[in-house]
């Protein structure tokens, strides 16, 4: 389960479009070797570039003619890739996943994102006023989401990066103001909410019927071990367990009880003498025909008592993905009403993107080196 704080930071980096690091589009952000920048040769429009190729001074795109150059870019994305590394309640693991999707999908959210900007700014959705109380209020959120306040961020040294947060909770705001436009005509009829009901169980149905048919191929695979079929053949043939590699004989490796999720599974894997295999056990994951092997047979951890270490292998199959739709009809009206919100502003997004001129003048391959001249370079409405 995603962490409280994960999906804090995960959801200010998608919703706030990875502005600021300047005030405006295109502005460099202060410091660097100026005169340096300036004697590199920026190559013109029209010539296909991927990043890489670019240099700061260059622009990757135009939106409605606003510039964004390879240094914003990159500026941008420092800062939060910054914000996710500060994250407290975040694993190592989870900040880089949360960074590969900040860098692989940097540029289709930053269009989306300018583009809400823009358009709450020309309706005038919010008040100079509202939108320093409501900038006010962001900039405290996201200073909890990276496990500071608002008076610690004020006194950090990082000024670059202070001033970048300040931007982005302005730049919250307007995208805010434009996602409560757009779906305050959003709702949830109770025939929608009956017929969508009707359907979850329908399926939940499908489920258990597709889960008691894989019961039913393990226990046949486990009458033909006990007739003398090779475990290792089979679980190689027909276990699904992402850490056992081929060849290993449906290795899974050195378990304490305690590991395991259910009771279930414990109670078998306790009862289990060396090299027998037990009955089709359950767990969240799926479902196990396990084999106990000698102790130390691929690695040797302490054995007796209560602390002893069972080494394993298993035929495993996966459960098919249950429904989480909520508890109750009240809980999955809810989620049903996100999940409408969401869908208007996709739309509003397309259309938004539809009327808008965005430009790429060094063309889209940007991310791969480009072996041969292209077309790519150019306009589109």
């Amino acid at each position: 389960m995603i962490k409280y704080g994960m999906m804090i930071v995960t959801l200010l980096v998608l919703l706030l479009g990875f502005m600021g690091c300047s005030d405006k589009n295109g502005q460099e952000v202060e410091g660097g070797n100026k005169e340096e920048e300036k004697s590199k040769k920026i190559v013109e429009e029209g010539v296909p570039l991927t990043l890489q190729e670019m240099q700061p001074e260059n622009v990757v795109l135009r939106i409605n003619g606003e510039p964004l150059t390879k240094g914003d870019l990159e500026n941008r994305l420092k800062m939060m890739l910054n914000m996710v590394q500060r994250s407290p309640n975040m694993s190592s693991q989870e900040r880089g996943a949360v960074a590969k999707r900040l860098k692989g999908k940097f540029i289709s959210r930053y269009i989306s994102k300018q583009l809400m900007i823009e358009d709450a700014q020309k309706k005038k959705l919010l008040t100079e006023a509202e939108l320093v109380e409501k900038a006010k209020k962001n900039f405290s959120d996201i200073a909890r989401s990276i496990g500071s306040n608002s008076k610690a961020l004020e006194r950090m040294k990082d000024v670059k990066f202070l001033e970048s947060l300040k931007v982005e909770a302005k730049e919250q705001a307007w995208i805010l103001s434009s996602i409560s436009l757009i779906t305050e005509k959003a709702v949830v009829t109770d025939e929608f909410l009956q017929a969508v009901t009707e359907g979850l169980d329908k399926e939940r149905i499908a489920i258990e019927k597709r889960d008691r048919e894989t019961v039913k191929k393990l226990n046949q695979i486990r009458e033909e071990i006990i007739s003398g079929a090779d475990f290792g053949k089979l679980a190689d043939k027909h276990s699904e367990c992402p850490r056992a590699s081929i060849g290993s004989g449906g290795y899974w490796g050195e378990f304490q009880l305690k590991e395991f999720d259910t009771q279930e599974v414990r109670d078998g894997v306790a009862s289990l003498k060396v090299g027998e295999i037990s009955a089709v056990l359950a767990d969240d994951e799926g479902f196990h025909i396990i084999k106990r092997l000698e102790q130390g047979e691929y690695f040797t951890k302490p054995s007796g008592g209560a602390d002893s270490y069972y080494s394993l292998a298993h035929i495993f199959k996966q459960r098919e993905p249950q429904l989480a739709m909520g508890e109750t009809a009240e809980d999955l009206k809810d989620i049903l009403f996100e999940q409408k919100k969401d869908s208007m502003v996709n739309d509003f997004i397309e259309k938004l993107k539809q009327e808008a001129v965005i430009e790429y003048p060094h063309g889209t391959n940007l991310w791969t080196r480009i072996k041969k001249v292209s077309n790519n370079a150019g306009k589109t409405n």
